[in-house]
């Protein structure tokens, strides 16, 4: 055989090769459901060429999306699948562990979306949106060493003896609550400014917030978790849930509300800066999950009991985990203050 003829045979093989990889990747691109499952264990660390060796040595293209991709996923969800665990204390977990579940939890959630819209009478239509896999790797690229942080939604108000913690707490409750916390506030102000008033102050605003329904235990459980950047995340600290709702949303629409002490006061810059939102923080922080929200001021166990009730269900209804509901509705009768 001839020299051409053995580089003409290399060649082919080797096309044929790469020809057979694009077609993987066009129809993993181009299937809604294979596109985020395949993208979420990528970002979970599972190498492509074992999601190519599994396509492969699946039977069919439904084995390798309802069982070889599932049983995958169910795997890096493992250790944070019981949706009333707690988190945080002593014993327990860290919330990090979550991070997985929540991340699963926004894209079945656009899965579903897309599903629905493609069924519909009305707009039968291919995919709409996709989860931006990509700007969530750069999203985690502008923060920390984590990118993506388990955020509190309740604030889980930490120590707030330090002076300037104090000062810009005070800075996030003037910004964004209401008249009634405010005119509190400016009693506050009138009065001495020792630790005792500061404590009675916080406690006259969590009561006004509805924060009061609130324990440490319940506080760190899943259903005041959501998926939040780092840089938003560190940028508001201890504020009242107000202003961390201002925060995450302004940021979606390109302001990013910032503030700094300047001559030993706290003022509040806005810059141009847009964040990737996930649909799901995104739906918390604008209260879409709440039947009936009474008001927008605070995160209450109401809010908290729909926004895991859904998480439930999505995830249930895609088999990824057991059906929790009668667990959730429980916890939400102890917890709730009648």
């Amino acid at each position: 055989m001839h020299q051409e003829e053995i580089d003409a045979i290399w060649l082919k093989d080797k096309w044929n090769k790469v020809k057979g990889y694009f077609q993987i990747f066009d129809e993993w691109y181009n299937d809604i459901q294979l596109y985020h499952y395949v993208g979420f264990l990528v970002e979970q660390g599972l190498k492509l060429s074992d999601l190519i060796n599994g396509y492969k040595s699946s039977s069919c293209k439904n084995n390798f999306k309802d069982v070889y991709l599932k049983d995958c996923i169910k795997e890096r969800i493992r250790n944070c699948n019981n949706l009333i665990q707690q988190y945080e204390l002593e014993h327990c977990p860290s919330k990090t562990v979550v991070r997985p579940l929540l991340l699963l939890f926004n894209v079945q959630t656009i899965i579903n979306q897309s599903n629905e819209l493609k069924k519909s009478e009305k707009y039968k239509l291919p995919v709409v949106y996709k989860f931006p896999f990509h700007l969530f790797k750069k999203e985690a690229q502008k923060g920390n060493r984590y990118g993506w942080e388990i955020e509190h939604i309740a604030s889980n108000a930490g120590d707030l003896s330090d002076e300037k913690n104090k000062k810009l707490y005070l800075k996030s409750v003037e910004y964004s609550c209401s008249e009634e916390v405010k005119n509190k506030l400016n009693d506050y102000r009138k009065g001495e400014a020792n630790d005792d008033n500061f404590e009675k102050l916080r406690n006259s605003i969590s009561e006004i917030l509805g924060e009061t329904e609130w324990t440490n235990e319940n506080k760190n459980k899943l259903w005041n978790f959501t998926l939040l950047d780092s840089a938003t995340n560190q940028g508001y600290k201890n504020s009242v849930f107000p202003f961390k709702r201002l925060s995450v949303l302004r940021k979606e629409q390109g302001e990013k509300i910032r503030m700094k002490i300047k001559n030993n006061e706290v003022v509040i810059e806005m810059e141009k800066s847009i964040a990737f939102v996930p649909p799901c923080t995104r739906n918390v922080f604008s209260k879409a999950y709440t039947d009936c929200p009474g008001h927008l001021s605070s995160w209450t166990v109401e809010d908290a009991k729909y926004y895991l009730l859904n998480i439930n269900t999505v995830l249930s209804e895609a088999g990824f985990i057991d059906n929790q509901k009668s667990s959730i509705e429980k916890l939400y009768d102890e917890t709730k203050i009648y």
